[in-house]
């Protein structure tokens, strides 16, 4: 006998609540299975006890169905195939009722209970089709995003690169200190910008390409350091670093610009007060974790939800809404997951949790030894 408690059944009179739950089969799903494919047979409708399943057509997802909600039904009350697939997003029980059952019982109900379950369905396609035109919609800027990114890639490319070339002939001509510091911060730049370019192409077109090499923790946060300096020095705020001196196979540009634009981030939280950012880095369960805590405000309210996900900003000034999303998706490219929180106390905490693979050996994920590295040095990700 299938549980009572489900808001599935309450659409029903006892009668026909009684004969839903005589005829429910309890299955299992695990995470992506699934469930029934687009243009499938209607068989039935399940009704989801635990667990959530994933909504999908022309391979573009379109919902997501939580515990307590029911789905199938349109093909049941239509009598025709399927328009959607399913698929478990992890372990699911759900109730399994036959088409048959179904609309017999729908016959032999009153017109209120069959009202009320086509209101429910109603409101689900309704839910469905705004979700579907906003992915629709992600996707078309997206695809802006990188037609833009390709033509500045472009236009830019002689201009950088007569920047980087006047700023080394500059530094092979004067030997004094401040000189060539001030053209090694241009180079580190210019490779910055074509790095970030680099990140939105990639980011439209779905892929990361990694270039992976033995990276010291330690040597990455000073270049943090350097390549931030001018930015903390304007805006006031301040920048500890603490790093334990082990090694890690890494993207270095990628971690290093993803690190910089959280830092970035926390500095325009500030608003143009002062302000504390921490980055640090420890080794746990066999992962490297990086994060950034600053003393802030925290996390807006209005976008907690949505941290992640493109064209999502919020506060003063012009913002693309891309930055924290191509940060997720280099961390999750190198096999790892990035986290946020705003801080009991106040300020934000985010978290970029990666494997840590040994140099040499990167099918072994485990802390790699010190010793001869090749330092993550700027490089360009586009040829300028």
């Amino acid at each position: 006998m299938a549980s009572a408690d489900n808001p599935f059944f309450e659409l029903f009179t006892p009668k026909g609540r009684a004969a839903l739950q005589a005829a429910a089969k309890r299955c299992s799903f695990a995470a992506g299975v699934v469930l029934f494919p687009e243009d499938g047979t209607a068989d039935g409708v399940y009704v989801i006890e635990e667990g959530e399943v994933e909504l999908f057509a022309s391979g573009a997802s379109i919902g997501v169905v939580e515990a307590g909600k029911f789905f199938g039904e349109l093909g049941v009350l239509t009598e025709v195939p399927r328009t959607v697939g399913a698929r478990a997003r992890d372990k699911v029980s759900a109730l399994f009722i036959p088409t048959g059952v179904v609309r017999a019982v729908l016959e032999d109900e009153p017109g209120a209970t069959a009202l009320a379950f086509l209101r429910r369905t109603v409101g689900y396609l309704k839910d469905a089709n705004l979700r579907f035109a906003a992915e629709h919609m992600r996707k078309g800027k997206l695809e802006v995003v990188g037609e833009m990114a390709r033509s500045i890639i472009h236009d830019f490319r002689n201009p950088l690169g007569t920047i980087d070339l006047v700023a080394g002939l500059l530094s092979e001509k004067h030997e004094d200190a401040q000189t060539r510091s001030s053209c090694q911060s241009v180079h580190r730049q210019v490779e910055r910008m074509a790095g970030m370019l680099q990140d939105l192409l990639d980011f439209a077109s779905g892929e990361v390409r990694l270039e992976l090499s033995p990276v010291r923790i330690d040597d990455l946060f000073k270049e943090v350091r350097e390549s931030m300096a001018s930015r903390l020095r304007h805006s006031g705020a301040t920048l500890k670093t603490v790093a334990e001196p082990f090694v890690c196979m890494m993207d270095a540009r990628r971690i290093l610009r993803s690190v910089e634009n959280i830092i970035q981030n926390s500095i325009q939280a500030f608003e143009g007060k002062p302000g504390s950012v921490t980055l640090s880095a420890s080794s746990r369960g066999g992962r490297l974790e990086i994060s950034v805590t600053d003393d802030g405000p925290g996390i807006p309210e209005a976008v907690r939800g949505t941290l992640f996900e493109p064209f999502v900003s919020h506060g003063k000034g012009p913002k693309s809404g891309l930055g924290l999303s191509v940060v997720k998706r280099v961390v999750e490219a190198h096999g790892g997951a990035v986290e946020a929180r705003t801080l009991p106390e106040g300020g934000t905490h985010i978290t970029l949790s990666l494997p840590l693979v040994a140099a040499g050996n990167p099918e072994k994920r485990e802390l790699a030894p010190e010793g001869p590295v090749k330092k993550g040095g700027p490089r360009p990700t586009q040829p300028i």
